[in-house]
């Protein structure tokens, strides 16, 4: 038992480290928890409860650089919640397949368009707010909380689409941005999946602490490394998640 906690605090320090920035970090840890023995659905209660260790190291840091929109988050967060609740029986039970191939799909297609658009995501965009700007935010945010759900592989990705998108955010802000929307969906679902008793806390705990601190190294050398090479290492983490969900 000891060496698979030491196990967990290891990689899930050093997908923490690489994953901050451009997220997926549960395509690879759901996987790793079942293959130490956890059934599925407390594998990915564990994995959810162990996510609440990574977004305060990074946003400790990235928050020290300016580079978190607290409003934007918070507005965000609050549909990206509703949308959890409401729409994850939903989710679970439609055809996980189909939804994985649909996701890799289009998170294919906006990769292209991103990197065609040379200065999306390099340079901060001066984007009006409009009513109707902070209503299609709003709207999005909805349907990728119910895409999220308690699972929900890629809403990282997507929410990083939309701030660069529709607010005008670079990759680094972005980072900030999402963290206070991934953690407020993460505490929401891990209080459903604490009163169905199935987070194994051992390995939650531990996930937790490898993560925070793997929060702290990769947002730390993100920021050094800047936009342009987060942009082509944030292309790079999208065809890998996206080859895992279609395949």
């Amino acid at each position: 038992m000891i060496e698979q906690l030491v196990l967990v605090f290891v990689v899930t320090f050093f997908l923490g480290a690489i994953t901050t920035i451009v997220g997926g970090i549960s395509l690879i840890t759901v996987p790793l928890l079942i293959l130490l023995g956890l059934p599925p659905v407390q594998a990915i209660a564990t994995n959810r409860a162990g996510l609440l260790g990574m977004a305060p190291g990074g946003l400790f840091v990235m928050n020290k650089h300016h580079l978190v929109d607290w409003k934007l988050g918070a507005f965000l967060a609050s549909f990206a919640i509703v949308g959890s609740f409401f729409g994850a029986r939903l989710v679970l039970e439609l055809s996980q397949d189909l939804i994985q191939k649909i996701v890799a799909v289009i998170t294919v297609v906006m990769l292209v368009f991103l990197l065609l658009k040379h200065d999306f995501g390099i340079k901060n965009r001066k984007v009006k707010r409009t009513p109707l700007v902070w209503g299609v935010g709003a709207a999005i945010a909805f349907v990728l909380g119910i895409y999220g759900g308690f699972y929900g592989a890629g809403f990282g990705t997507f929410m990083t689409y939309l701030l660069i998108f529709v607010f005008g955010e670079t990759f680094l802000q972005s980072a900030g941005t999402r963290k206070i929307v991934g953690f407020t969906m993460t505490v929401a679902a891990t209080i459903v999946f604490v009163l169905a008793g199935v987070v194994v806390w051992p390995f939650a705990l531990a996930f937790m602490a490898g993560a925070f601190l793997g929060g702290i190294v990769g947002t730390t050398y993100g920021i050094k490394a800047g936009n342009t090479w987060i942009k082509y290492f944030f292309a790079g983490a999208v065809v890998v998640m996206a080859a895992s969900l279609f395949f």
